[in-house]
């Protein structure tokens, strides 16, 4: 994989999993070029993909950057995306219930008390996201509650204390937002479900229940998506 690919892959990574919204501004080319440690030619490289695929925009000018735009999809246009990745949505959808299933089950017996506290914020952030959202506001209400779900799912990922498995999920949760994405222009009432209750079984140490409601948590979020199919 080329250079300038591997930069993408990364911007795109933190854009998929909410860190930033659109409208946010992303660093600049040296500040990218600084993080990823790679030269500036070779961020430029990877923002010009993004650009021509339309993820972001870039402004000239003193008030000008990087800015992370918002897709807007007609309900035809979104039935089409998700057809022609049905393939591709199913082996995500299976590969995260796997993967996911078994680090909420590691977590359970390797959580620690500084996890739980994670967690329990998180999913009462969450759960304060869907009982105040604005539909006025729906999409940058979902592009906060993608930050803090995606948080959630990766503190459960470290808990697991293994680092292939939370590198698994990272992929596999920012490769589901690049089909799915715009299924979820507004917060789904369902959004939170099932977190709460998977975070008491693995502080209860119940390492099978816990895996069991992160398989059945997961599992409803691909019948949305298959309900626009």
């Amino acid at each position: 994989m080329a250079t300038h690919e591997l930069v993408l892959e990364q911007i795109e990574t933190a854009i998929n999993l909410g860190r930033f919204r659109p409208g946010d501004r992303l660093p600049s080319e040296r500040d990218l070029a600084d993080m990823l440690h790679v030269s500036r030619t070779t961020v430029r490289e990877a923002i010009a993909v993004l650009e021509a695929r339309g993820v972001v925009e870039v402004r000239r000018g003193r008030t000008g950057g990087l800015i992370v735009r918002e897709v807007h999809l007609s309900p035809p246009e979104l039935r089409r995306l998700l057809r022609a990745n049905r393939d591709q949505l199913r082996d995500i959808f299976d590969y995260r219930v796997a993967v996911e299933s078994a680090a909420a089950g590691l977590a359970a017996e390797r959580r620690t008390a500084q996890d739980l506290r994670l967690m329990r914020k998180l999913s009462a952030t969450l759960n304060a996201l869907v009982d105040t959202h604005d539909s006025e506001q729906a999409a940058a209400t979902f592009a906060q509650f993608q930050d803090v779900d995606s948080q959630f799912h990766l503190v459960i990922a470290r808990a697991a204390r293994s680092s292939r498995l939370a590198r698994s999920i990272l992929k596999a949760r920012a490769a589901m937002f690049l089909p799915v994405g715009a299924v979820f222009a507004g917060l789904e009432p369902t959004a939170n479900e099932l977190h709460e209750q998977i975070v008491e079984a693995i502080e209860a140490k119940d390492a099978e229940l816990a895996s069991t409601l992160m398989a059945e948590h997961i599992n409803g979020t691909r019948a949305t998506v298959e309900a626009w199919l």
